[in-house]
């Protein structure tokens, strides 16, 4: 009985250190998109779609859900650059990398999340401080 259950031990072992995400490739560059030749790309993210977090929630099937998945996170997301494809569980696809594309200067981000308005309108106390320096200095100057 005993070597049954270290058998069973060591298998249970083992097949927890086994992670379900796989790297099955690496790319340069990367897109389903078209590029304009003429235009200026600006990195957008660094490194999107690569967390256990974004894994694990990738639904993709296909390669093209997987890049479009990636590149629809970000806004503005034309291509990705320094590129790895995972296979989840051998069921699903995952795409991470940097997403590059057309800033609308119209629209920053802050931390992630789009902002809408100029930083000048947001009320003072809602700002975090490192904002609030740079606004003051800036004003400052002037």
């Amino acid at each position: 009985m005993k070597p049954r259950s270290f058998i069973y031990l060591a298998g249970l072992c083992i097949t927890s250190c086994i992670s379900p995400y796989t790297e099955i490739g690496s790319l340069d560059l990367l897109t389903d998109r078209e590029i304009d030749s003429t235009a200026n790309y600006e990195r957008l993210f660094i490194g999107r779609g690569g967390s256990k977090k974004e894994l694990k929630q990738s639904k993709a099937v296909t390669i093209e859900q997987a890049i479009d998945s990636t590149l629809n996170s970000v806004p503005g997301g034309i291509y990705l650059t320094d590129v790895k494809i995972y296979s989840i569980r051998n069921n699903y696809l995952a795409v991470s990398g940097d997403v590059w594309g057309k800033v609308n200067h119209f629209q920053t981000a802050y931390a992630g999340l789009p902002v809408k308005m100029p930083l000048k309108t947001v009320h003072e106390s809602a700002k975090p401080d490192s904002i609030r320096r740079t606004v003051t200095k800036n004003e400052n100057t002037r």
